[in-house]
């Protein structure tokens, strides 16, 4: 079934590269990447931008290996790949949008946006409506219009999907967390969620365990019963993920700094970095990169070698991307 599955996905795969390569060259080039671009646009909106060559260039990079500004078949199966899953996604928000569209409009928007708004937080932990609609307006109404077409609402259902699915994990994360099936981690069952949850904390010594435990429970534990609920934990559970992604997103950046591949970071593979990052500030202050760099040094080094292990690298890692965004 699989291979017939992808031999159907070729043929399809072929037909849209043949009806696009205009000129029968077998690389779509010039004029033909203008056709993909709004076919792109068609399916993601203003997503990826509202210039068009920018577009194009970030469709480019992306997916043009060989860097010679066209796109052989296999190269462009990997955008249909995508494309087709994009537009049954859209066929799929489709009917849900209609279903909210009570007026038909083509937009959802006052009465209707509310609507949307309960319908989405059945997937998410939010403290009331009005926070997580400004939060979702925020983040999908590209246009900023105070209301949704079915492209930005397109992107909500997606993420719903990916909400319930990620719900469905927690879920039962939970349930092997909680031994005792109480519905509740507490006592022993927070200790063995303290071990998992420091597997993204991998900069953290054992002996900071008992601080780490207080401080954790303090900041899920929100009504202070001294253990943790699902949706204490869906929270807890979305924070270790975020964790998770800075600590591998640390370890892509420390291969690439280590050259020497010594395992550790020494000033002079940090240097060119700390230039990288001055200059990003200096719009708000001025910075000397070499004192900045010692005191940086100093005050992540924590065992005093000098030189910065990866620990120590992804507790400034985390800093940088959080305050200033450097790093990303």
């Amino acid at each position: 079934m699989l291979y017939r599955n992808q031999d159907v996905f070729t043929l399809l795969a072929s037909a849209k590269f043949k009806e696009l390569d205009v000129d029968n060259s077998n690389f779509l080039e010039q004029k033909e990447l203008q056709t993909i671009v709004t076919w792109v646009m068609t399916a993601v909106g203003d997503k990826l931008g509202s210039d068009p060559k920018v577009v194009q260039q970030k469709i480019m990079d992306r997916l043009d290996q060989n860097r010679d500004g066209k796109l052989d078949f296999e190269e462009f199966s990997v955008l249909f790949r995508e494309m087709t899953a994009r537009f049954a996604t859209i066929e799929r928000a489709k009917a849900k949008f209609d279903e909210l569209d009570t007026d038909k409009s083509g937009f959802l928007e006052a009465a209707e946006l509310d609507k949307c708004v309960e319908w989405a937080l059945q997937a998410y932990q939010a403290p009331d409506v009005t926070t997580y609609k400004a939060k979702m307006l925020s983040k999908v109404d590209w246009n900023k219009d105070g209301k949704l077409d079915l492209l930005e609402f397109t992107d909500i259902f997606e993420d719903m999907l990916a909400r319930l699915e990620m719900k469905r994990l927690v879920e039962k994360k939970f349930a092997e967390l909680d031994a005792d099936k109480t519905n509740f981690l507490e006592g022993p069952e927070i200790d063995v969620l303290v071990d998992w949850v420091l597997l993204a904390y991998i900069e953290k010594p054992k002996e900071e365990r008992s601080k780490f435990k207080t401080s954790l429970i303090a900041k899920f534990d929100l009504n202070k019963d001294g253990k943790i609920d699902l949706p204490e934990f869906i929270l807890l559970w979305e924070s270790v993920l975020d964790r998770m992604d800075i600590v591998a997103r640390a370890k892509r950046k420390f291969a690439e700094l280590d050259v020497d591949k010594s395992g550790f970071l020494e000033k002079g593979e940090l240097e060119q970095t700390a230039k990288l990052w001055a200059e990003a500030l200096k719009v708000e202050t001025d910075i000397d990169v070499g004192s900045a760099l010692d005191v940086m040094m100093a005050n992540i080094d924590t065992n005093g070698d000098g030189k910065i292990n990866l620990p120590e690298f992804i507790t400034l890692f985390d800093a940088m991307v959080s305050t200033n965004g450097v790093w990303g």
